[in-house]
């Protein structure tokens, strides 16, 4: 129930398991492709992660209170969207300053999920 309160998905695929999980707070993507909180694609980045900060933080909960932010770096649903570098960076820098333990949640990144991993072969082996 914990990770299925997790998710922003369709409600189609949270139905008959409510209800979720409490404390569980969910906040925008930066999505340079459809910027979320009437921000450009260049200012999306920071639009979310002052959202984060200012917003969530300030108002739905005390950072003391946080155990974790969850955060996929590459979303699969809805087309792969690539987190911007300064995001995770931010985020990463908001986690540190509060405490927060930060969950990277690599499902399309994960292992030969974004590309070939190459190891050498031992003798007789055909793995590359």
């Amino acid at each position: 129930m914990g990770a299925l309160s997790l998710t922003a998905s369709k409600a189609i695929q949270r139905r008959g398991f409510g209800p979720m999980m409490a404390g569980v707070y969910h906040a925008p993507y930066p999505d340079r492709y459809r910027p979320p909180l009437g921000a450009t694609a260049e200012s999306c980045a920071a639009a979310c992660i002052d959202y984060i900060e200012h917003q969530l933080l300030t108002h739905l909960v005390s950072p003391d209170e946080v155990a974790a932010i969850v955060v996929e770096p590459i979303q699969g649903e809805g087309g792969y969207i690539v987190a911007p570098d300064e995001f995770l960076q931010r985020l990463r820098e908001l986690t540190m300053k509060h405490g927060i333990l930060l969950v990277v949640d690599e499902v399309q990144s994960g292992m030969g999920r974004s590309g070939r991993c190459s190891r050498s072969s031992s003798p007789g082996s055909s793995r590359t």
